[in-house]
């Protein structure tokens, strides 16, 4: 399970066009070390094969805190030139949008111990290129609760603190995507239009960063990139929602971000981690730990698709969407519902029984 060590760019690194090309994911020393206890405990021949494989592939490190950035520093000195390191930012503080008694919305620390310090990190090691996701399902949030008036005071403070981080994570080796949620949430033509305006704001406060690439999808999530037809469709969907896979929803996003604005970047990158079988929920709200799911298809910058970078695991096989523990102040309802792979510990906790289901089922 050892990686082959590659040296690192003899050079600065300065990014243009798709990141992902000639490229590959780079598998995190971190993720290994997650992992194989688990692997080294299977009896299992093709599982145990399979799990090897899983663990060399390339996955994203999440920074949800200040504990993840000695994570990032620590696998920077191990990029080489022919990987790029994935990272998703999921640090904006929580329960933001949530009712109209919710308190006045608080950045806190997040400029300061979060984006300014991994910015002066990534600063630091100019030779590896890196892609870093914005904040997974906090634009769209903002959107579909758009008639709320807490929300609408939240969206001040929010776009501020990603105008923020798309400033200073603006760098030559950094490409960035910033999240627009996925085809069942931001699908319908409403919603898409209102998805792009929103979009345009960020970049907009944020300066027009050049290392904007343009938006990720479906960022651990577990819609098809390309079934036809869709998980749900009409009738069962009464609105028809016509991004009924991630495929058509990039397609209908880069649309709507270019009829907001030619300036804005819209190429995107899609989650395949954990999407490769379909009909397990029974809505697109059904995020946490579903239960059935298997793993999608491999990285890869060949996606066949223009306005497609690449296909990547952000969401690292077998780490935990929420807990399970109804009793838990982290619990949410999504986590105990029917079609939730039960039990299941805290967010970002990797969870061996999920990781050895993720594997039987891609192997069925």
């Amino acid at each position: 399970m050892q990686h082959v060590q590659r040296d690192v760019c003899n050079s600065p690194v300065s990014l243009a066009g798709n990141p992902f090309s000639g490229r590959i994911l780079h598998p995190s020393k971190w993720y290994e070390l997650e992992v194989a206890k688990t692997v080294a405990s299977m009896t299992n021949p093709s599982m145990k094969a399979l799990a090897i494989k899983v663990i060399n592939t390339g996955s994203f490190i999440w920074i949800d805190g200040t504990s993840k950035l000695a994570t990032v520093q620590d696998e920077l000195q191990n990029v080489p030139c022919s990987n790029i390191l994935g990272i998703v930012l999921r640090a904006l503080p929580p329960r933001f949008c949530e009712s109209i008694e919710s308190p006045p919305y608080q950045l806190g620390n997040y400029k300061s111990d979060i984006i300014d310090a991994l910015s002066n990190i990534l600063r630091n090691h100019p030779r590896a290129a890196v892609a870093v996701v914005l904040e997974p399902g906090v634009l769209p949030l903002l959107v579909l609760n758009r008639d709320l008036a807490d929300c609408q005071q939240d969206a001040v403070p929010i776009l501020d603190g990603i105008s923020y981080a798309l400033r200073q994570l603006n760098l030559p080796n950094v490409a960035m995507y910033l999240d627009l949620g996925h085809g069942g949430a931001l699908g319908w033509p409403e919603d898409a239009k209102s998805g792009a305006e929103m979009f345009y704001k960020a970049y907009s406060q944020a300066g027009d960063p050049s290392q904007l690439r343009g938006f990720s999808t479906n960022i651990a999530n577990y819609n098809s990139w390309n079934l036809e037809p869709g998980e749900f469709v009409c009738p069962f969907d009464q609105q028809c929602n016509p991004a009924q896979n991630e495929k058509r929803f990039v397609s209908i996003m880069s649309s709507a971000l270019n009829r907001t604005s030619v300036r804005l970047p819209r190429h995107a990158i899609v989650d395949t981690s954990r999407n490769g079988i379909q009909g397990l929920r029974e809505e697109w709200g059904e995020w946490c730990n579903v239960n059935g799911a298997a793993l999608g298809l491999a990285p890869t910058d060949k996606t066949s698709d223009s306005n497609t970078d690449a296909f990547v695991w952000a969401k690292p096989p077998g780490e935990s969407d929420g807990t399970s523990d109804a009793g838990s102040y982290n619990y949410s309802s999504y986590c105990g519902k029917k079609t939730a792979f039960k039990p299941a510990p805290d967010f970002g906790i990797f969870n061996p029984a999920y990781f050895e289901m993720l594997i039987a089922n891609t192997l069925a």
